[in-house]
């Protein structure tokens, strides 16, 4: 919020996003191809002469920026910001800028290349600062330019008073060494990939090509590592063997329309491509509408209404989402923006996904933050009503009170309330009796607050709580009549876990003597589940902490044991 309300730092901010976006998408047009394809569309004389600078590029994006910001729909965009910001850090003022393109290849031999072609409808020229401060003054091609002292940052090369090249040093020079060996930039041929990017290109306000069988080891193998993919998605793994092409046009200018096309390997393959599509909406709207009846369930009124637009959305969005498939292509969307009213429902459709798509995650990133910060305040406060505890007794609670014969009554969560400001609420408990005892169990609905999770979905009245004492041989609480003594504990206090957080189907009513016990065989279960990627955990000297699912097994049972003596390391 602070950043928003410095326009100085916010510009910054504005200008650095919009710089880390050309430097990182690609590689650029040619250096002194200038006047390559006259009479041609300004496009795809820009793609040919990036063609001559990365020949094996594998995606190309082309853009307008003047053409776009012409269009009135372009209002809400903070430019005034971006100009004021660009034009102090570089001296370029973004407004001029007639045509970029960007273009990037694959790592075919270590590392990928890429670079930046920006045509100015002014003379421009690049001040030092901010953009160049990893350069030196270099020469190339008989003139001077900030030569990048870093692999992967960009030289900067003004080819022209109306042209600025950004690219690797290496992939800069590599178009000057071309010149050298005779062939002149608007000789280089093409690849196949930037020859039909030259014939596909027309001057729309921007277009991106991506020749994805270029790529295509690279996405499988990020696929082959990748965790964590829901199950309604795993089929989805199977289509980057399936496509090869990709084509983005929007237009907000031109009587052309906006469209995704993705191209498949043949008409078979595009076939296939829209039945897993449509086989992974459908698992997700099933499994959408299940988590949406989850919210509904809840008692926040907030929670219900978010169930309420998953379950619209749930319904609505596999019909909204078809796709058209014409050969081997398929027609992922388009939109006629030859109208006002196909530009205003494109623009609309563009904010409201884009809203939809920052502010819903934003959101319940925010209220998991929350609720994940509540649980350990209140996992503190029992751990501090345990300390006091024993500061008053000599010795830790012990997992429950037990009667003349031996029968446990009612939990350690019941006798430190005392210790927890609930006086009132212990003197009410008849300690003579079972914690499911006739009397007892009126207590039950009256469970205190700090032993409901924040992001648990158990009703109030049930009175379970997920935070539960670690229970078994050589443990915080032992099962035995006598709870431990501080100095029983010879692992150290800040390195035994004594309270764990569990998921809703482990809690337990909170005055009964039941908490979580140790399984070898299985040393999670019951964890997890409330929180995204882990749980929440107690020491014995009443620090808490949040843990996480892939913690090892080895560490998470030295964590529980008091006096195992085993060797901890780190456990992050």
């Amino acid at each position: 919020m602070t950043d928003l309300l410095n326009p100085r730092r916010f510009a910054h901010r504005l200008l650095s996003v919009v710089l880390a976006g050309l430097m990182v998408l690609g590689p650029p047009g040619m250096v002194r191809a200038d006047d390559a394809g006259k009479g041609r569309g300004e496009s795809a004389a820009a793609v040919d002469a990036m063609a001559s600078v990365l020949p094996t590029a594998a995606a190309v994006l082309v853009i307008k920026p003047s053409q776009i910001l012409a269009s009135p729909l372009a209002d809400a965009f903070p430019h005034e910001i971006l100009q004021a910001a660009s034009l102090q850090e570089t001296g370029l003022d973004p407004l001029d800028i007639q045509t970029l393109v960007i273009a990037a290849s694959p790592p075919e031999q270590g590392q990928p290349s890429y670079a930046a072609r920006a045509t100015f409808k002014k003379p421009a020229t690049l001040k030092d600062g901010k953009a160049t401060e990893h350069t030196q003054p270099g020469t190339l091609g008989g003139r001077k330019y900030w030569q990048s002292q870093e692999m992967m940052a960009p030289s900067f090369y003004m080819a022209s008073e109306y042209t600025l090249i950004a690219a690797p040093d290496a992939t800069l020079r590599s178009a000057f060494e071309q010149e050298d060996d005779g062939a002149h930039p608007d000789e280089v041929a093409p690849s196949r990939f930037m020859a039909a990017c030259q014939k596909a290109v027309h001057d729309d306000d921007l277009y991106l090509a991506c020749d994805l069988a270029a790529v295509r080891p690279y996405i499988q193998m990020g696929l082959t590592f990748a965790k964590d993919i829901p199950a309604e998605l795993e089929p989805l793994k199977e289509i980057p063997g399936l496509i090869k092409g990709l084509e983005f046009r929007l237009n907000l200018t031109q009587e052309r329309p906006t469209e995704l096309v993705v191209t498949a390997d043949d008409e078979k393959a595009a076939a296939k491509v829209i039945s897993l599509v449509e086989s992974a909406k459908q698992r997700a709207a099933a499994k959408a509408t299940a988590a949406a009846e989850q919210l509904l369930a809840s008692s926040d009124p907030i929670e219900q209404a978010t169930g309420r637009y998953q379950l619209r959305m749930a319904t609505q969005l596999p019909k909204q989402v078809q796709f058209e498939r014409s050969g081997d292509a398929i027609i992922v969307f388009r939109l006629d923006a030859s109208n006002q009213h196909g530009q205003t429902v494109l623009v609309y459709t563009a904010v409201v996904g884009a809203l939809v798509a920052l502010l819903l995650p934003a959101l319940q990133a925010a209220r998991e933050a929350a609720r994940r910060t509540g649980s350990l305040n209140n996992m503190r406060q029992i751990e501090l009503g345990l300390l006091q505890y024993e500061s008053d007794n000599g010795r830790l609670p012990a997992y429950a009170s037990f009667d003349a014969k031996g029968n446990p009554l009612l939990s350690w969560r019941v006798h430190v309330l005392p210790f927890l400001g609930e006086q009132e609420l212990y003197e009410e408990f008849h300690l003579d009796e079972a914690w499911d005892s006739p009397h007892n169990r009126t207590l039950i609905p009256r469970m205190p607050a700090f032993y409901k999770n924040p992001a648990s979905k158990l009703p109030a009245d049930q009175g379970k709580t997920g935070y539960l004492g670690v229970l078994g041989k050589g443990c915080a609480f032992t099962g035995q009549k006598e709870g431990l003594t501080m100095a029983a504990i010879s692992d150290g206090l800040s390195n035994t876990v004594n309270l764990v957080q569990v998921s809703d189907d482990a809690a337990e009513v909170w005055s009964r003597p039941a908490d979580w016990k140790m399984d070898p065989a299985d040393m999670k279960h019951g964890l997890g589940g409330l929180h995204v990627g882990g749980w929440i955990v107690g020491f014995m000297d009443g620090g808490c902490r949040f843990v996480t699912n892939d913690l090892d097994d080895v560490v998470w049972k030295a964590l529980l044991t008091t006096s195992g003596h085993e060797s901890i390391g780190p456990y992050d």
